[in-house]
């Protein structure tokens, strides 16, 4: 079989629409998934502990704003020998524990949230394929194998056509399985939170961290003859 060659507007018409437009998709999902997300039970004992630790950051970050004495009061919250709040740890709760005691209607209820989006990406993938039936869009650079076939070639029913190139269909579902680590990237960077107690694997290994970096803080005070530097 001769060569094939893709033309270069392809790229434009073809490769980089379905790309935007399965992004964007995942995006508006994401958020929506978000929004109508069931309220889950807020456990009181984490939301204190996370408050604490964003007044902590607070602290760290604009310790020279405030009056020596209110610093001192502060850093002895938090440093306090066996009282202070990274000296007394909470009681660690065992994961498995937790499991048992999780509702199954809250994971019902997320399955039932996924359905309409599950019917989105279907309709969608039924539009690429009905707009773009039959085009090959991308070429990989290295040679692939014959059992590639069927995942890069959705929709073409070639038998001799070269395993490098990639249908429509599969860009799509390519775009559309590949595209999470890029709107994870995305709400990071949108919606950074400060440090969560439920991500933390070793609570003392974190908060002896914490009381390290509180204790290496040298205080200064910033506003120090603020008023002549004004004048």
């Amino acid at each position: 079989m001769d060569a094939l060659m893709l033309d270069e507007k392809i790229r434009m018409y073809a490769l980089v629409p379905i790309f935007i437009i399965v992004v964007l998709v995942c995006i508006i999902k994401n958020n929506l998934g978000q929004m109508v997300r069931p309220t889950i039970k807020a456990d009181v004992e984490k939301l204190r502990q996370n408050n604490f630790l964003t007044r902590f950051t607070q602290l760290k970050t604009n310790y020279g704003f405030i009056s020596p004495v209110a610093f001192l009061s502060r850093k002895y919250f938090f440093n306090k020998p066996q009282v202070g709040f990274f000296n007394d740890l909470p009681e660690q709760v065992n994961p498995f524990d937790a499991l048992l005691k999780q509702d199954p209607s809250d994971l019902f209820g997320m399955m039932k949230n996924q359905i309409p989006f599950l019917v989105l990406q279907l309709g969608l993938g039924f539009l690429i394929n009905l707009f773009f039936s039959g085009y090959l869009v991308a070429k990989i650079p290295f040679p692939l194998t014959y059992k590639f076939k069927s995942t890069l070639q959705m929709g073409m029913d070639i038998e001799l056509l070269d395993m490098k190139f990639v249908s429509s269909l599969s860009w799509y579902f390519l775009v559309m399985f590949g595209s999470s680590g890029l709107i994870s990237i995305i709400d990071y960077f949108v919606l950074h939170e400060p440090a969560n107690m439920n991500n933390v694997p070793d609570l003392k290994k974190f908060y002896d961290k914490k009381k390290a970096e509180l204790e290496n803080v040298r205080y200064k005070f910033w506003l120090e003859n603020i008023e002549y530097h004004l004048i």
